[in-house]
């Protein structure tokens, strides 16, 4: 499994396909996933996002913190675990670096609101085969 990178969501952005895979996908997890256990670990990760930055930004890095969320819950991995919290800045690191780069041409706001959720899921489910999974496949 291949860890997820800034570039990745800049190519996804750069040339958006529909993918309705993805969508349905998102749509079960949500439906799956006690939205309050999401807005209740969301409050407590709050303070990790930077003050005074442009809306945009804003937007995809609480997008992307919201899907990690998703992911440590459909994994059922603790958020607040040594091994995991750090995740969470290393995500709205990698979102600032890939808004400097798309935030220069016309962005689409909702396909960054899409991908960026995508992008904290995927996170945390390489994150997942790191720690747990490649040691029980190795």
């Amino acid at each position: 499994m291949a860890e997820v990178e800034p570039s990745d969501l800049v190519a996804l952005l750069a040339e958006p396909k529909s993918d309705e895979f993805r969508v349905k996908e998102r749509e079960k997890l949500r439906a799956t996933i006690s939205k309050e256990k999401v807005e209740e670990i969301y409050k407590q990760v709050l303070e990790l996002i930077p003050e005074n930055i442009d809306n945009n930004l804003k937007n995809g890095i609480n997008s992307a913190l919201i899907g990690a969320i998703y992911g440590f819950c459909d994994r059922d991995l603790d958020p607040f675990s040594q091994k995991h919290y750090p995740l969470f800045k290393e995500i709205i690191s990698e979102i600032e670096e890939a808004y400097k780069i798309v935030s220069h041409g016309n962005l689409n706001t909702e396909l960054w609101i899409f991908e960026t959720f995508d992008y904290g899921i995927k996170k945390v489910y390489y994150l997942d085969w790191k720690l747990y999974l490649s040691q029980i496949c190795y």
